[in-house]
This record gives C-alpha cells, structure tokens and sequence, in this order.
C-alpha cells in the first residue's frame, strides 16, 4: 500500500517573526516617519523622523551605508524601525558617483551629521539629544564609525554611547573583493572607556572579510570587556526562506529595494543594537541581550518546528 501525502506534510519550517515586545519588537511608540533630504551629491543627507513627537528631545542615530549604497531606503526596515521607537536618525550620503577619494569619506559624514543636528532644533525637526548619540554603519560604514568614535571632538561630533560596526570594511579589503584604495581604517585606540561596542560580522560576505572587526575590537583597547563584543553571525539554511548571513544582511525594505522583507536576521541586529542604547543611556536590564555572550543576546528565537535559529559564534580574542 503507498500512502500519498501532501501539503502542510512536506512544508518545511518558517522561521521566528519580529518579537513582539522588548528590543528589536514590533511595539512602536509612534506609527508614522518622515523623511527630507538635504544637500547635493556627496554633501547631501537625509534626516528621518516619526511624526508627533511633542517637544521633548529625541535621541539621535547616525545611521552609515556601505559603498555605494547612498540610498536610505536600501536600510529602510531598520530605519524605520528606529524611527518608529523615537530615535531621530541621520543617513549622510558620504560619496557620489566617480572617481573619488576614500580619505574624504569619514570627513564629509561627520559634516553632514553636524548640518544635521544643527537642524534638528525643535523647529525645523525634533529637538535632538545629543547626551543620546549611537552609531551604526555598514561595510566602510563601520569603519567610518570607528574612525569619528576615536576622535568625536576633532570631527565637531557628539561624544557617541553606543557604537555597531556592522560587518566594518575598508578600501583596502583584507581579503574579499575591493582592495583598490589606501585604507581609511584610523587608530582606534582612542575610543573612550564607557563606549559600549558591538560587531557583526558574517559568515558569507565575499566583500569584506572579518579581519576589520576583529581589528576594531582588538585597538578599542580603552574600552573595558564586558563593555564590547563581536559576534559572528553564520547561515541557516534549516527551514524555508533559509537566513543568510551575507554582505546584504542588513537590506530589507519591502517595496523593492534591498532584498525584500526584514527577516529573523535583520530582527536580531535591530535588538542588539536597541538594547545597546538602551543599556548605553542607562538601562542596565538590557545588557543581557547586547553584551556579554549570554543566553539572551545568543537567542535568535526558534524555526516554526521549535528548532533553534542558529546561535552566533563569540569572538574571542587571543
């Protein structure tokens, strides 16, 4: 006898949806987000906002794309995300097409992000929190951040709490693809003692390599332990649409750009990174799930079959 089955049988696992409470959740203090544009071509930035916010002050996210990803909504999910928990956040388009120089790229962020906060004065967009400033940054972005949290007061910047290099680049690659120009890797050793740090890198990037976070996390030697960390992010291949820990990790937006819907991966990032400012402006519950290898910052929550999402590997320095 041949039994014959079919749909939910053979219909392989989905992975966990966006928490719906706590860091990285769906529970959103304000439902709508703006966004303008200012400036031209490699001056140019983006300030986005959500709507409503009375008058009290904002805290501010300096928010810095790969190369060539000069568009916002590239990482539209997670800024939006941001937005939408009450963070003012500043996207400064560092580059332009042609030929250009590199060592120009950490300078023209910090000027976009003053321009920015200059703006950002209670009348022309929410108040900003200064005493509030975090940073992220993608690929070169994660470099550039590094690069302005060693030297806040030379670049006219806001003293940053929070930092996420996010899979952190150069323009001399240490491997991967794009070793074309001179490094724009500065001396970290200079981030201040209080900073809390994380990395992400990932598994299968064929851009960058994880030799740049762990170089990061190495010179930030001001920077006590327990107040940093670098995960490394691998593939998850268990269920259907599979998690891939690549370059485009942090791209989602649904209406075309990026690769589509946020997933389990870009739901993990987002948690780090808001109960890393949390913990950063004084809620120290919340480190549990940024620092510190625990069970909670290693629960990427489970497949629809209760298999775990693959755990991310701790670096451990040598």
């Amino acid at each position: 006898m041949v039994l014959l089955c079919s749909g939910p049988a053979f219909a392989q696992p989905t992975p966990p949806n966006q928490p719906k409470s706590g860091p990285g959740s769906s529970d959103y203090a304000y439902e709508q987000v703006r966004a303008k544009a200012y400036g031209e071509g490699a001056d140019g930035y983006w300030i986005i906002e959500p709507v409503d916010t009375g008058d009290d002050p904002l805290p501010v996210v300096l928010f810095v794309h790969g190369l060539n990803q000069t568009n916002y909504t590239i990482y539209g999910s997670w800024i939006r995300h941001l937005a939408r928990r009450g963070n003012l956040v500043v996207f400064p388009r560092y580059q332009t097409g042609g030929v250009v120089d590199p060592k120009t790229f950490t300078t023209k962020t910090a000027e976009a992000m003053r321009a920015a906060l200059k703006r950002c004065d209670g009348r022309r967009h929410p108040k900003a929190d200064t005493k509030r400033f975090a940073m992220v940054g993608h690929s070169l972005g994660g470099t550039i951040i590094a690069n302005l949290a060693a030297r806040p007061k030379h670049f006219g910047l806001p003293t940053p709490k929070a930092v996420m290099p996010l899979q952190p680049g150069d323009t001399r690659a240490d491997g991967g693809l794009g070793a074309f120009f001179p490094s724009i890797t500065e001396d970290h050793s200079t981030i201040a003692k209080g900073t809390l740090m994380l990395i992400v890198d990932v598994d299968n990037d064929y851009y960058v390599s994880a030799n740049g976070g762990m170089r990061i996390y190495d010179k930030a030697e001001r920077i006590e332990t327990g107040d940093k960390g670098r995960l490394l992010l691998r593939s998850d291949d268990h269920g259907s649409p599979a998690l891939i820990a690549d370059h485009m990790l942090p791209f989602a937006w649904p209406h075309g750009r990026g690769r589509g819907e946020a997933n389990a991966y870009d739901f993990a990032q987002w948690r780090w990174f808001d109960a890393l400012m949390a913990t950063a402006y004084g809620d120290e519950t919340q480190r549990p799930i940024a620092l510190g290898n625990t069970p909670e910052q290693m629960d990427l929550g489970k497949w629809s079959d209760g298999r775990p999402v693959r755990k991310p590997e701790v670096y451990q320095p040598k």
